[in-house]
């Protein structure tokens, strides 16, 4: 989002383009500034960047080599300048003003931003000092003061820079140059001084009186050697020669005051050159003392730091080998703002992916079954309210359709007023104690409904699966009476074959008998009656033991489940199809698309998704009503559907949007099938009574390939596509033209 211009943007360009400073050589000034910002925060960019009329220009770079600008609407420092104070972004994919900027989904991923704003002694506000991070943070209070005091002195070395320039275009005279530098000094907090080329000093400002007790006015006609004495001089002796010589310098020096404190400076030596000599030096001393014990102190912080998460890790990682052993999760919910955090083990036991976050309190109902979750609800809110821990078996139902039991506790935490601020717990996988559980109950009841003469069919068999009873509800299924078929082996009167192969399935019976525990019928087995009628059946068969545990046969329970099959095929292809088009629905398309791209990854084979948008669809709607626009719909499928192949996945995901899954499919290939579409949408009229329309369509191809992590990118980069094509004219394809970029935006 760009920003918008500032309250005097005419004033604050006027004051930035009279600076004299856009376009200019670095500086080691500035260079010295963005380098002791990006020490002091820990960050590996600084800059001091300047905001032009349809620019950002960086008068100091460090951490980005070769960039000298970018445009301004991508500029973060635009937005920095409309206020007074330091802009703070700790995660700029998390703000809606900087998610999608090109400098956060591309080089060089912004993710961390803090810029002061440059303001003038006029008050103009023409650039910033800013920070920047690829990883998201956050400023301490005394990181905030010490940016906001490095980017004033910035600003007073822009206007202290133009004064010279002005000042020397206006006077020559090296008494002129004095006066005016006297005026632009005096009141700065650094120290300041013009040496001759013999090192004599000229002029002072009134810092040198705060850092080595000496009158300015006294230092006049002095030796440098004088005020630094012996030792201090040898050791700046090399840096004074080499400024002599044209170079300008810039170092570090620990410098101990006359009254025996020990300051830490950064001292820069800028010699003045006119006709090709040097005829002084410009001495510039800032006080960093303050800077440096704060860059030790967060060179502690940051080690103290790395050393606690060092330890943090390896008790996160045993805890995680302990929970994944025992199959137990862990959670804790900060009630206020309702913020929930799950362990690894937990995400792997309710089946949700991590990557997507963890479900809030109130989100986790899709994972259990109603009435679990209402007992769920129940014990939470008492826990609230009261304080009292609980522990429940609960249903749970995972995003992959899996079911399965879970054993929760919980526990409430107290601040010290007294109110439960936290709820804390643990969830284990229970599932397989559940089934054994289950199935033990179901091998009673089926007992149970023998004797009681159940409607299930129900056949018994001795331990060599010879029959030895079965109910009235059996003999009509299988076509035997009970006198005919006792004493019969099971096999010749329990006919049954797999519903869609016609082969002969496994014996139940015998399988149990094999294998010694209940066992159920294959899916789609069907049952084939003496006299040839079929049936589709569910059946299970258990073993019958004595009190010693020997078994002494099997009863096999079975029931018709024809017209439960056949309703279930029905709403599968509910489940799975528009109602109104016929075509695949979303929730089948992204199934589809996932198992497209899973193959992808496998086999490294190529295939292609279009997105197709309607144009002009909303016209149709607006001027015929909503059930015309029905029939339109229906047509644009039936067309769409004649002209790809059979074998590609032709869906409607909403509305007038419909995709393509074209399976082995170049994106070459698929650009062809876009514009064959296109082709066939320009021929086609949609009538209504004595009114024509002429539809059209949008549609992004995407290549489906191993490059891809995941079907909701694949989808981002087909809208972006599709939207590209919009903006091209519509009733157009756009083929892939850079998915490296759009995969970026994706991360």
């Amino acid at each position: 989002m760009a920003a918008p211009a500032r309250d005097d943007e005419v004033r604050s360009v006027i004051a930035l383009k009279r600076l004299q400073v856009l376009d200019s050589e670095p500086e080691a000034e500035f260079d010295a500034l963005v380098q002791i910002a990006a020490s002091i925060c820990g960050v590996p960019i600084s800059l001091i960047s300047l905001i032009d009329t349809d620019r950002q220009w960086f008068k100091a770079n460090v951490g980005l080599p070769g960039v000298e600008q970018t445009p301004r609407e991508h500029a973060f420092c635009a937005h920095a300048v409309l206020g007074a104070d330091v802009l703070e972004v700790e995660d700029a994919t998390r703000d809606a003003r900087f998610a999608d900027n090109p400098l956060v989904v591309g080089q060089p991923d912004i993710r961390f931003y803090a810029g002061a704003p440059l303001r003038l002694s006029g008050g103009e506000t023409v650039g910033t000092l800013c920070v920047i991070d690829r990883k998201p943070g956050k400023l301490t209070d005394q990181q905030r003061d010490l940016l906001r005091e490095l980017s004033a002195m910035a600003a007073k070395l822009l206007e202290g820079r133009l004064a010279v320039r002005e000042h020397v275009a206006a006077a020559q005279s090296d008494s002129a140059l004095e006066n005016y530098l006297r005026l632009v000094v005096d009141n700065a907090p650094a120290m300041m001084a013009y040496w001759n080329a013999d090192l004599t000093c000229r002029f002072a400002n009134q810092a040198y009186r705060d850092w080595f007790g000496a009158d300015p006015d006294q230092l006049i006609g002095k030796h440098i050697s004088e005020l630094l004495g012996p030792a201090l001089y040898e050791l700046n002796k090399p840096y004074l020669e080499s400024a002599l010589q044209g170079q300008s310098q810039t170092f570090e020096r620990k410098i101990t005051t006359p009254s025996g404190t020990t300051r830490f400076s950064l001292t820069q030596y800028v010699p003045d050159v006119a006709d090709g000599k040097v005829r002084g030096l410009l001495v510039h001393v800032t006080d960093v003392t303050r800077l440096k014990s704060t860059e030790e102190a967060l060179r502690r912080e940051m080690a103290d730091r790395a050393r606690v998460h060092d330890l943090l890790l390896t008790s996160a990682e045993e805890l995680d080998r302990a929970q994944k052993l025992g199959a137990i999760g862990s959670w804790t919910w900060q009630v206020a703002g309702d913020h929930v955090d799950w362990s690894a083990e937990l995400f792997n036991i309710l089946g949700c992916d991590p990557a997507r976050g963890t479900p809030s309190f109130a989100e986790q109902a899709g994972l259990y079954q109603s009435d679990s979750y209402a007992r769920l609800q129940k014990a939470v809110g008492k826990a609230l309210d009261t304080g009292e821990p609980y522990q429940l078996d609960l249903a749970f139902v995972r995003p992959d359709g899996r079911e399965g039991w879970l054993e929760a506790r919980g526990e409430a935490l107290r601040n010290e007023e007294g109110k439960v601020y936290r709820l804390r717990g643990t969830v284990q996988d229970i599932t397989e104690r559940r089934q054994a559980q289950d199935a033990l109950a179901h091998q009673h009841e089926l007992l149970r409904v023998t004797m009681q003469s159940i409607g299930d069919a129900v056949i018994t068999t001795d331990a060599a699966a010879n029959v030895t009873w079965l109910n009235p509800v059996a003999e009509r299924m299988i076509g035997w009476l009970a006198s005919e078929a006792k004493g019969r082996p099971l096999t010749q009167v329990f006919n049954i074959v797999n519903e869609e192969t016609r082969a002969v399935t496994d014996n139940p019976v015998a399988t149990c008998l094999e294998q010694e525990k209940v066992v159920g019928l294959a899916n789609h087995t069907l049952l084939i009656s003496r006299d040839g009628t079929e049936f589709g059946i569910e059946d299970s068969a258990a073993p019958i033991r004595n009190a010693s545990g020997e078994i002494l046969g099997v009863v096999l329970v079975f029931h018709d489940v024809s017209e439960q099959r056949r309703m279930s095929g029905e709403m599968t292809y509910r489940a799975t199809h528009d109602l109104l088009t016929g075509l695949v629905n979303r929730a089948e398309f992204e199934t589809r698309l996932l198992r497209v791209l899973r193959h992808a990854h496998e086999e490294r084979s190529e295939h292609a998704l279009l997105y197709i948008d309607l144009d002009q669809f909303k016209l149709v709607n607006d001027a015929c009503g909503h059930a015309i626009g029905d029939q339109l719909l229906q047509q644009v499928g039936k067309l769409f559907g004649e002209t790809v192949r059979a074998r590609d996945t032709l869906a409607r995901l909403g509305g007038d949007e419909f995709a393509v899954i074209l399976r082995h499919c170049t994106s070459y290939q698929a650009a062809q099938v876009a514009q064959k579409i296109c082709n066939r949408m320009d021929d086609f009229r949609f009538i209504h009574g004595d009114r024509r329309f002429r539809i059209g369509v949008s549609i992004g191809v995407v290549p489906v390939d191993e490059r891809w992590a995941s079907i909701a990118a694949i989808q981002q980069a087909a809208d972006t596509s599709c939207y590209a094509a919009k903006e091209a004219g519509r009733n157009r394809g756009v083929p892939p033209i850079s998915w490296t970029a759009i995969r970026g935006s994706q991360r």
